[in-house]
């Protein structure tokens, strides 16, 4: 009987022992602790449009890259959102490291939290947009991000001017001419005198700075005024052709010209011809009857017959350098033809063969007749300045459209011609000269513009 009651005790503390076994947090079968990362790894968000601007900046959404700063626990755009993006309730997308976590918080201003889903909208519209706190699952030590949604303070296709007033410039002349040439620009002018003058000044690193243009001299040689409008930077010279189909050429300094050996049968300087190597381009001259080909104004390769209309004087050139395409390394030349009632643009280009090819572009002649029409490259199309009015074209002169209003000239700069347009590494517009269309004194002043998306990123 006795044994019987040793043998239970013995059973019973066993099973007992068995059992704290078992549920030892040392033993092999002991489960794994639940997550605690609660870091976001991507972010996302949409929204359905409520007016007509949302409907045209909403897009751009689905496409923002938002960029997460897990130091800082800060989620932001670094592109910033279209002009005038107003956000309001909008969809939102969560992706995590850890592949889950326990919950997600929103915490709007004044410290109101609420619970997110995933599938509500979050409010965007409050000045201060609301913090997430993503918890994790083991429930310690939750992390908060703010979120900064940045959008452009200022229209990014807006061109902005400012009115310049240079020192020395030229007081009196009757046509100018200003090329910018190694970061200085060069100013040549004519005068009543009948002979052409240099003014240089240095381009100013910042545009609140006025031009500064040293001493006015006239240039040496037998250069006279009739071949201002030719006067073109080439190959690190300058080269121009007077009324008597003479040739000159001059080094950088711009002052002394030379005639020696130069040809004595070209009537106008077109402008450079674009090829793959900017060393294998071409000036593109006139000669007689004909458009010829040269590298030093000596010896001419004539290529092909000019129409009857095409400009030997009152016309403006650009280069489009495209080295990668020989079908988009173009010269346009733009000019108003008597008779027609608008300008006309021709584009040339050097094709695989090696023979020059021309052609007449304009469809839709939207450009008014006007003399001195200046032409330039700037933000992906050609435009042509006539007046106080910008046009443009993405179509080498096929088809021009007139600049929206944002993209105008300066409203004091006055209606004029013969001005010069160049643009600079820095995507400023820099406009010359000019003889009003009232009055007979010349602009004095210059003016710079930029759109503000070209501005120079730091």
């Amino acid at each position: 009987m006795r044994l019987k009651q040793i043998t239970k005790l013995s059973f019973i503390f066993l099973s007992v022992f068995a059992l704290s076994s078992c549920n030892d947090s040392t033993s092999e079968y002991d489960t794994s602790e639940l997550s605690g990362d609660s870091q976001i790894s991507s972010f996302k968000i949409a929204a359905l449009p409520y007016t007509a601007i949302d409907t045209v900046n909403y897009p751009s959404l689905s496409t923002t890259r938002f960029s997460i700063d897990q130091f800082n626990r800060l989620i932001y755009n670094p592109d910033s959102l279209p002009y005038q993006t107003t956000l309001r309730k909008c969809a939102v997308t969560l992706s995590y490291t850890a592949g889950s976590i326990g919950k997600v918080e929103l915490i709007y201003p004044k410290d109101s939290v609420v619970d997110w889903n995933s599938t509500d909208s979050v409010d965007f519209s409050t000045y201060l947009y609301p913090k997430f706190r993503i918890t994790p699952l083991n429930g310690k030590d939750p992390r908060e991000y703010t979120i900064k949604i940045l959008v452009h303070k200022e229209d990014p296709d807006t061109l902005i001017w400012k009115e310049n007033v240079p020192t020395g410039y030229p007081a009196s002349f009757d046509k100018q001419k200003t090329l910018l040439v190694n970061g200085t620009f060069y100013t040549f002018i004519a005068r009543t005198d009948n002979k052409i003058y240099l003014s240089k000044a240095n381009k100013p690193d910042n545009i609140e700075a006025a031009l500064s243009y040293g001493d006015n001299q006239a240039v040496s040689g037998e250069l006279d005024a009739s071949a201002l409008e030719s006067i073109t930077f080439f190959n690190n010279k300058f080269y121009a052709v007077d009324k008597n189909k003479q040739g000159y050429t001059a080094g950088i300094e711009g002052t002394s010209w030379s005639k020696d050996g130069i040809s004595n049968n070209v009537t106008s300087i077109v402008g450079v011809v674009p090829t793959l190597n900017a060393a294998t381009d071409l000036l593109l001259v006139i000669t007689r009857d004909s458009l010829a080909t040269t590298t030093d104004l000596k010896t001419l390769d004539t290529k092909t017959k000019i129409d009857g209309d095409f400009p030997a004087t009152g016309y403006s050139s650009v280069t489009h350098n495209d080295r990668s395409n020989l079908n988009n390394c173009v010269l346009t030349v733009t000019k108003n033809i008597s008779g027609l009632g608008y300008v006309k643009t021709w584009s040339i280009k050097i094709t695989g063969d090696n023979s020059l090819q021309v052609a007449f572009n304009q469809s839709n002649p939207v450009i008014p007749k006007k003399d001195g029409v200046t032409t330039f490259l700037y933000n992906g199309y050609m435009y042509a300045l006539t007046g106080n009015s910008f046009y443009k074209t993405q179509s080498y002169g096929y088809k021009w459209i007139t600049a929206p209003n944002k993209e105008k000239p300066d409203p004091r700069m006055p209606k004029a011609s013969g001005q010069s347009v160049i643009v600079d590494e820095k995507n400023y517009i820099w406009v010359f000269g000019g003889v009003p269309d009232s009055g007979i004194s010349p602009i004095q002043k210059v003016w710079i513009g930029r759109i503000n998306k070209l501005r120079t990123k730091l």
